[in-house]
């Protein structure tokens, strides 16, 4: 029970309680506590914004005045910090979709204007094709359809893509170099953007969109 001596104002002080007449004066505990209550409300209303701004990609017009407590200013920056890996995740998904993108696009290319030919004009592609190393013109053209359907093949569905690559980078070097030296830049120009495309294929990897995701150890990145 509390003390009854004293009078009103000096029973109100030392409980804890305020005078109607000094309503605007707290004492110490309750100034302690209404400083952590409003540290608390910083921290959810905090939470909540940068919340709604992450769920719907918000960008606000103006900067935001919070308070200067350490609550809610670290609240803030662990939202902004969750909010910029969720972009890194964004990022990461873009380019596994443009790696996915580079390898169809590039191994049908291939496949279908030089390695198709080969195959199903197997006779008449034996005669025209070139020997450069003279190691006979059946096995050169069963090199070049190697190099030309298997390993475009192999590079659509994500299969062991960096070794895939290695056949079709050899084949044009010798192609640009060997065979047709006497090209200029203009007249060669597609034998180089497949080596540009290849050579990117080669470097970056095939990505998560890809058979080689289902291996162990190295495999997973040749």
């Amino acid at each position: 029970t509390r003390c009854k001596s004293g009078t009103a104002r000096g029973r109100d002080r030392s409980n804890g309680y305020v005078h109607p007449q000094n309503n605007h004066r707290l004492t110490h505990r309750f100034r302690e506590q209404a400083r952590s209550h409003r540290t608390l409300c910083d921290w959810q209303s905090a939470g909540v914004l940068a919340n709604r701004a992450r769920t719907f990609n918000f960008s606000f017009p103006r900067p935001i005045i919070i308070e200067s407590s350490p609550g809610a200013w670290a609240s803030v920056v662990f939202h902004l910090c969750g909010w910029a890996m969720d972009a890194s995740r964004r990022d990461d998904r873009a380019q596994d979709w443009g790696l996915l993108f580079l390898r169809v696009s590039g191994g049908l290319f291939l496949l279908w204007v030089h390695g198709l030919p080969k195959l199903l004009h197997y006779s008449a592609e034996l005669q025209n094709i070139e020997d450069p190393f003279h190691l006979g013109a059946n096995l050169t053209l069963l090199l070049a359809i190697f190099a030309e359907v298997v390993c475009p093949l192999l590079i659509v569905v994500g299969l062991l893509v960096r070794l895939a690559c290695l056949p079709i980078l050899f084949l044009l070097w010798v192609s640009m170099l060997i065979v047709h030296p006497q090209w200029t830049l203009f007249e060669g120009q597609f034998g180089w953007l497949l080596l540009i495309v290849f050579t990117s294929i080669f470097i970056a990897g095939p990505g998560r969109l890809a058979l080689n995701v289902r291996f162990a150890g190295a495999l997973r990145y040749v």
